[in-house]
């Protein structure tokens, strides 16, 4: 959620304000999904979720709060969280708020480049595996196109391939260890796939 100002005393509102805070951030039906799970028959229940946790609205088999005043890169963000331990959502609230009156987070890109290897064991002529690398790395980017699609279109790509023995293991042990570009993807599902 994309907050506009600060909120002080947040954990201090009752339910009723803090929800009331919350709709002007959400849209009606996202603030309805949000709440969908606090049931109005079974206040009982909910007031057992706000007595061992902080910042509850709503329940998800656990207490489902939030940690206002996330600070990242000059956007606030007010950020729903689901879990039991009331001392952890005091601690990242009252966190958020320091570093938000002090700049808030900031987010560096390092690299755009992500690793993946693939392990395998050949018995056969390790000089003719040598020599025709040129067309399994070929055999190997025609498989994967699909895959590679949409992260060449936004400029990334598979950059390299490399035929690997690993010093230790056994002669016949190999690693084809590839690298790509993933731009503004994490690359974990292609690097699996």
């Amino acid at each position: 959620m994309d907050g506009q100002q600060l909120i002080k005393g947040f954990s201090r509102l009752s339910r009723e304000e803090k929800v009331k805070w919350l709709s002007a951030y959400l849209e009606e039906d996202a603030l309805a999904d949000f709440l969908a799970a606090f049931r109005m028959d079974d206040a009982q229940l909910q007031d057992t979720f706000e007595g061992f946790s902080e910042n509850t609205l709503s329940n998800f088999h656990l207490p489902w709060g939030i940690v206002p005043n996330v600070l990242i890169d000059g956007k606030l963000f007010h950020v729903p969280v689901v879990i039991e331990e009331s001392s952890v959502v005091a601690a990242a609230s009252k966190a958020a708020s320091f570093w938000a009156q002090r700049g808030g987070f900031k987010t560096l890109q390092l690299s755009t480049h992500k690793k993946g290897q693939l392990h395998f064991l050949f018995y056969g002529n390790p000089d003719l595996l040598k020599e025709n690398t040129n067309e399994i790395y070929s055999h190997l980017a025609q498989g994967i196109g699909h895959l590679t699609r949409n992260m060449e279109q936004r400029g990334g790509g598979v950059i390299s391939l490399e035929l690997k023995q690993v010093e230790g293991l056994p002669a016949h042990y190999y690693q084809l260890e590839l690298l790509a570009d993933t731009r503004d993807s994490m690359g974990a599902n292609f690097i699996n796939s």
